[in-house]
């Protein structure tokens, strides 16, 4: 394996082949490239936009053209890792029940058994070295054996996302050892996508041209193209290879960049403990089963349902002031981590002042296995929403450009009735839910939009980076732009892996699905190339394939073993 700059080429123009061509070194791009790197035959080479994560002249190219200013979710990270390196680390799959058919709701369902992902669960798990434990209420039994949460509640059942650790929360981290040791797998950072090229005879997808800001550029042609550049990047490049291509992808439909979403989240009450020790075991992180667990309560699809509505759950956040020992403690290890004495002598001594906390929160953890929320600690109750997918939600590229003259994107972003309604109802539950089980250890404090009937809840929401839909994944070339496998329907040898392929979002944190589905189409490419079919013979008589038509001239440079080989490819 080689890391490549392309700012140090010696050359202004460099050409590479591979196998497969990996657009983005974020989350689904690492996972998908280092599976499909597994197989020593398969070249894979990775393209990244980025190159140092705080590099300003790269995150400049995340600018928006949003001419209503209220899209607040475009939150992107290039560079080895991606967005990884600034995720708060839950992992949590998505319900089944928001992927099937929902009949009081006019959306489109997954078109494909998500009970599939199920198999690359425990290999992400093990990646992330969190436990292998249930997510779901089933396991409240070892997570709540003191029994302070209630069970089998006809409005909110339990759900129990993984947190790992900081460290294992890198995707970059966690690959290392195939970063470092595949043969078969190049990287390539601060390459920027600016075109696509594709084969006017048969619709496929030819090769990628990357540049930077110092006049490099970079073409990669491949077999197999797969663009992993998150949910916002994966758009914009497939609206740029829509142009490339003279319109292939809205050839059969129009649905590239429609039914753009995001999850919404509202802080919507302050917990105030009657029982701070019995508030703490029901609703604080722990850290039981090894993994941290953290605490959420979903709507149940009977309560959807009754309401209407998509998906909502709420959990709890916790802010605990500068001055509070624990702070000053995390700000200690975080400057000694970083070699600064002074500082972290200066704040270990500003903990020590506080030390009854310090104790306390160490004896949690040992004893309980339970995150500490001291006396100054100031709990919120938060519900985050499922934004139904709406066509008119979209994003298409704007008149504007960005340092390197490529198209930025126009967000067309309108919040609706729909969540409105969704807010409204799931703090109606929320409150009752609240009265019949926890008010005699708490009470809430609510937000005054609550209970102003003229207020609207959802212009108070925040967008929580969790863009999807805008390449939305279905059989249909009509309404979908890829196919479940997440291949192009327009574009045979491109595939998506990404949020922006999901047709529903559900509620939950995107990561682990988002992880499955690019190992699922990196097995998806894996069986397309291992169906490939080779002519030895005719190859060696001709000294190429013959140029009967467009499709059986198209050739392959497979590398094995170290050699090149030009092969027939039978396209499935």
């Amino acid at each position: 394996m080689t890391v490549r700059k392309l700012v140090d080429t010696a050359r202004a123009s460099t050409s590479v082949s591979a196998t497969v061509c990996v657009v983005g070194a974020g989350i689904a791009g690492l996972t998908a490239a280092t599976r499909l790197a597994r197989d020593r035959r398969v070249r894979v080479v990775i393209v990244e936009s980025g190159v140092e994560t705080d590099d300003p002249d790269t995150a400049a190219l995340d600018r928006i053209d949003n001419p209503a200013r209220n899209y607040d979710g475009n939150r992107r990270a290039r560079g080895l890792g991606g967005t990884s390196l600034a995720w708060d680390g839950k992992l949590l799959p998505i319900s089944k029940g928001e992927v099937a058919q929902r009949p009081w709701l006019d959306v489109a369902h997954w078109p494909f058994d998500v009970a599939e992902l199920d198999r690359f669960t425990a290999e992400i798990e093990t990646m992330m070295d969190v436990d292998r434990a249930s997510y779901e209420e089933d396991v409240a039994a070892l997570l709540d054996a003191s029994g302070q949460l209630p069970r089998g509640d006809a409005d909110f059942v339990q759900r129990w996302p993984k947190r790992p650790k900081p460290a294992d929360r890198n995707i970059a981290h966690l690959c290392r050892k195939d970063i470092k040791t595949r043969a078969n797998l190049d990287i390539w950072l601060g390459a920027t996508v600016s075109s696509f090229v594709f084969d006017p005879h048969n619709g496929r997808l030819r090769s990628i041209v990357a540049i930077d800001r110092h006049g490099h550029s970079l073409t990669v042609t491949a077999d197999e193209f797969l663009i992993a550049a998150g949910a916002l990047e994966s758009t914009r490049l497939l609206l740029v290879a829509d142009r490339d291509s003279g319109g292939m992808f809205c050839r059969d439909g129009d649905a590239l960049g429609h039914y753009f979403n995001d999850h919404l989240g509202l802080d919507v009450a302050t917990v105030r403990p009657k029982d701070p020790r019995r508030t703490n075991l029901a609703f604080a992180d722990r850290w039981t089963l090894g993994a941290s667990r953290h605490l959420h309560f979903e709507l149940t699809p009977s309560a959807q349902q009754a309401g209407q509505i998509g998906s909502a759950y709420f959990d709890f956040g916790v802010e605990v002031p500068d001055r509070s020992a624990l702070t000053q403690t995390r700000l200690a290890m975080h400057a000694a981590r970083h070699r600064r004495a002074a500082a972290a002598a200066k704040s270990a001594l500003a903990a020590a002042v506080d030390f009854p906390t310090l104790f306390d929160t160490a004896l949690w953890r040992y004893r309980a296995r339970h995150m500490y929320w001291p006396a100054n600690a100031v709990v919120q109750i938060k519900i985050r929403i499922e934004q139904l997918p709406h066509r008119r939600n979209r994003i298409v590229l704007s008149d504007s450009v960005d340092a390197l003259g490529q198209p930025l994107m126009r967000f067309e972003f309108h919040k609706t009735d729909d969540e409105e309604r969704a807010f409204r109802f799931t703090v109606d539950k929320l409150r009752d839910f609240w009265a019949r089980e926890f008010a005699g250890i708490t009470t809430l404090d609510w937000i005054p939009a609550v209970d102003d009937p003229d207020a609207l809840l959802v212009d108070l929401s925040v967008e929580q980076a969790h863009p999807a839909g805008s390449t939305r994944m279905g059989t249909n070339p009509a309404t979908s732009v890829v196919d479940p496998s997440l291949r192009a329907h327009a574009v045979p040898n491109l595939s998506v892996a990404s949020a922006s392929v999901f047709p529903t979002s559900g509620s939950a944190n995107p990561t682990l699905t988002v992880m499955q589905l690019a190992m699922r189409a990196a097995d998806a490419i894996s069986g397309r190339l291992s169906r490939y079919t080779y002519s030895p013979t005719e190859i060696a008589s001709t000294g190429s394939a013959p140029q009967t038509d467009a499709l059986r001239s198209s050739t392959l440079s497979v590398r094995s073993h170290g050699r090149s080989t030009s092969v027939r490819p039978k396209w499935p």
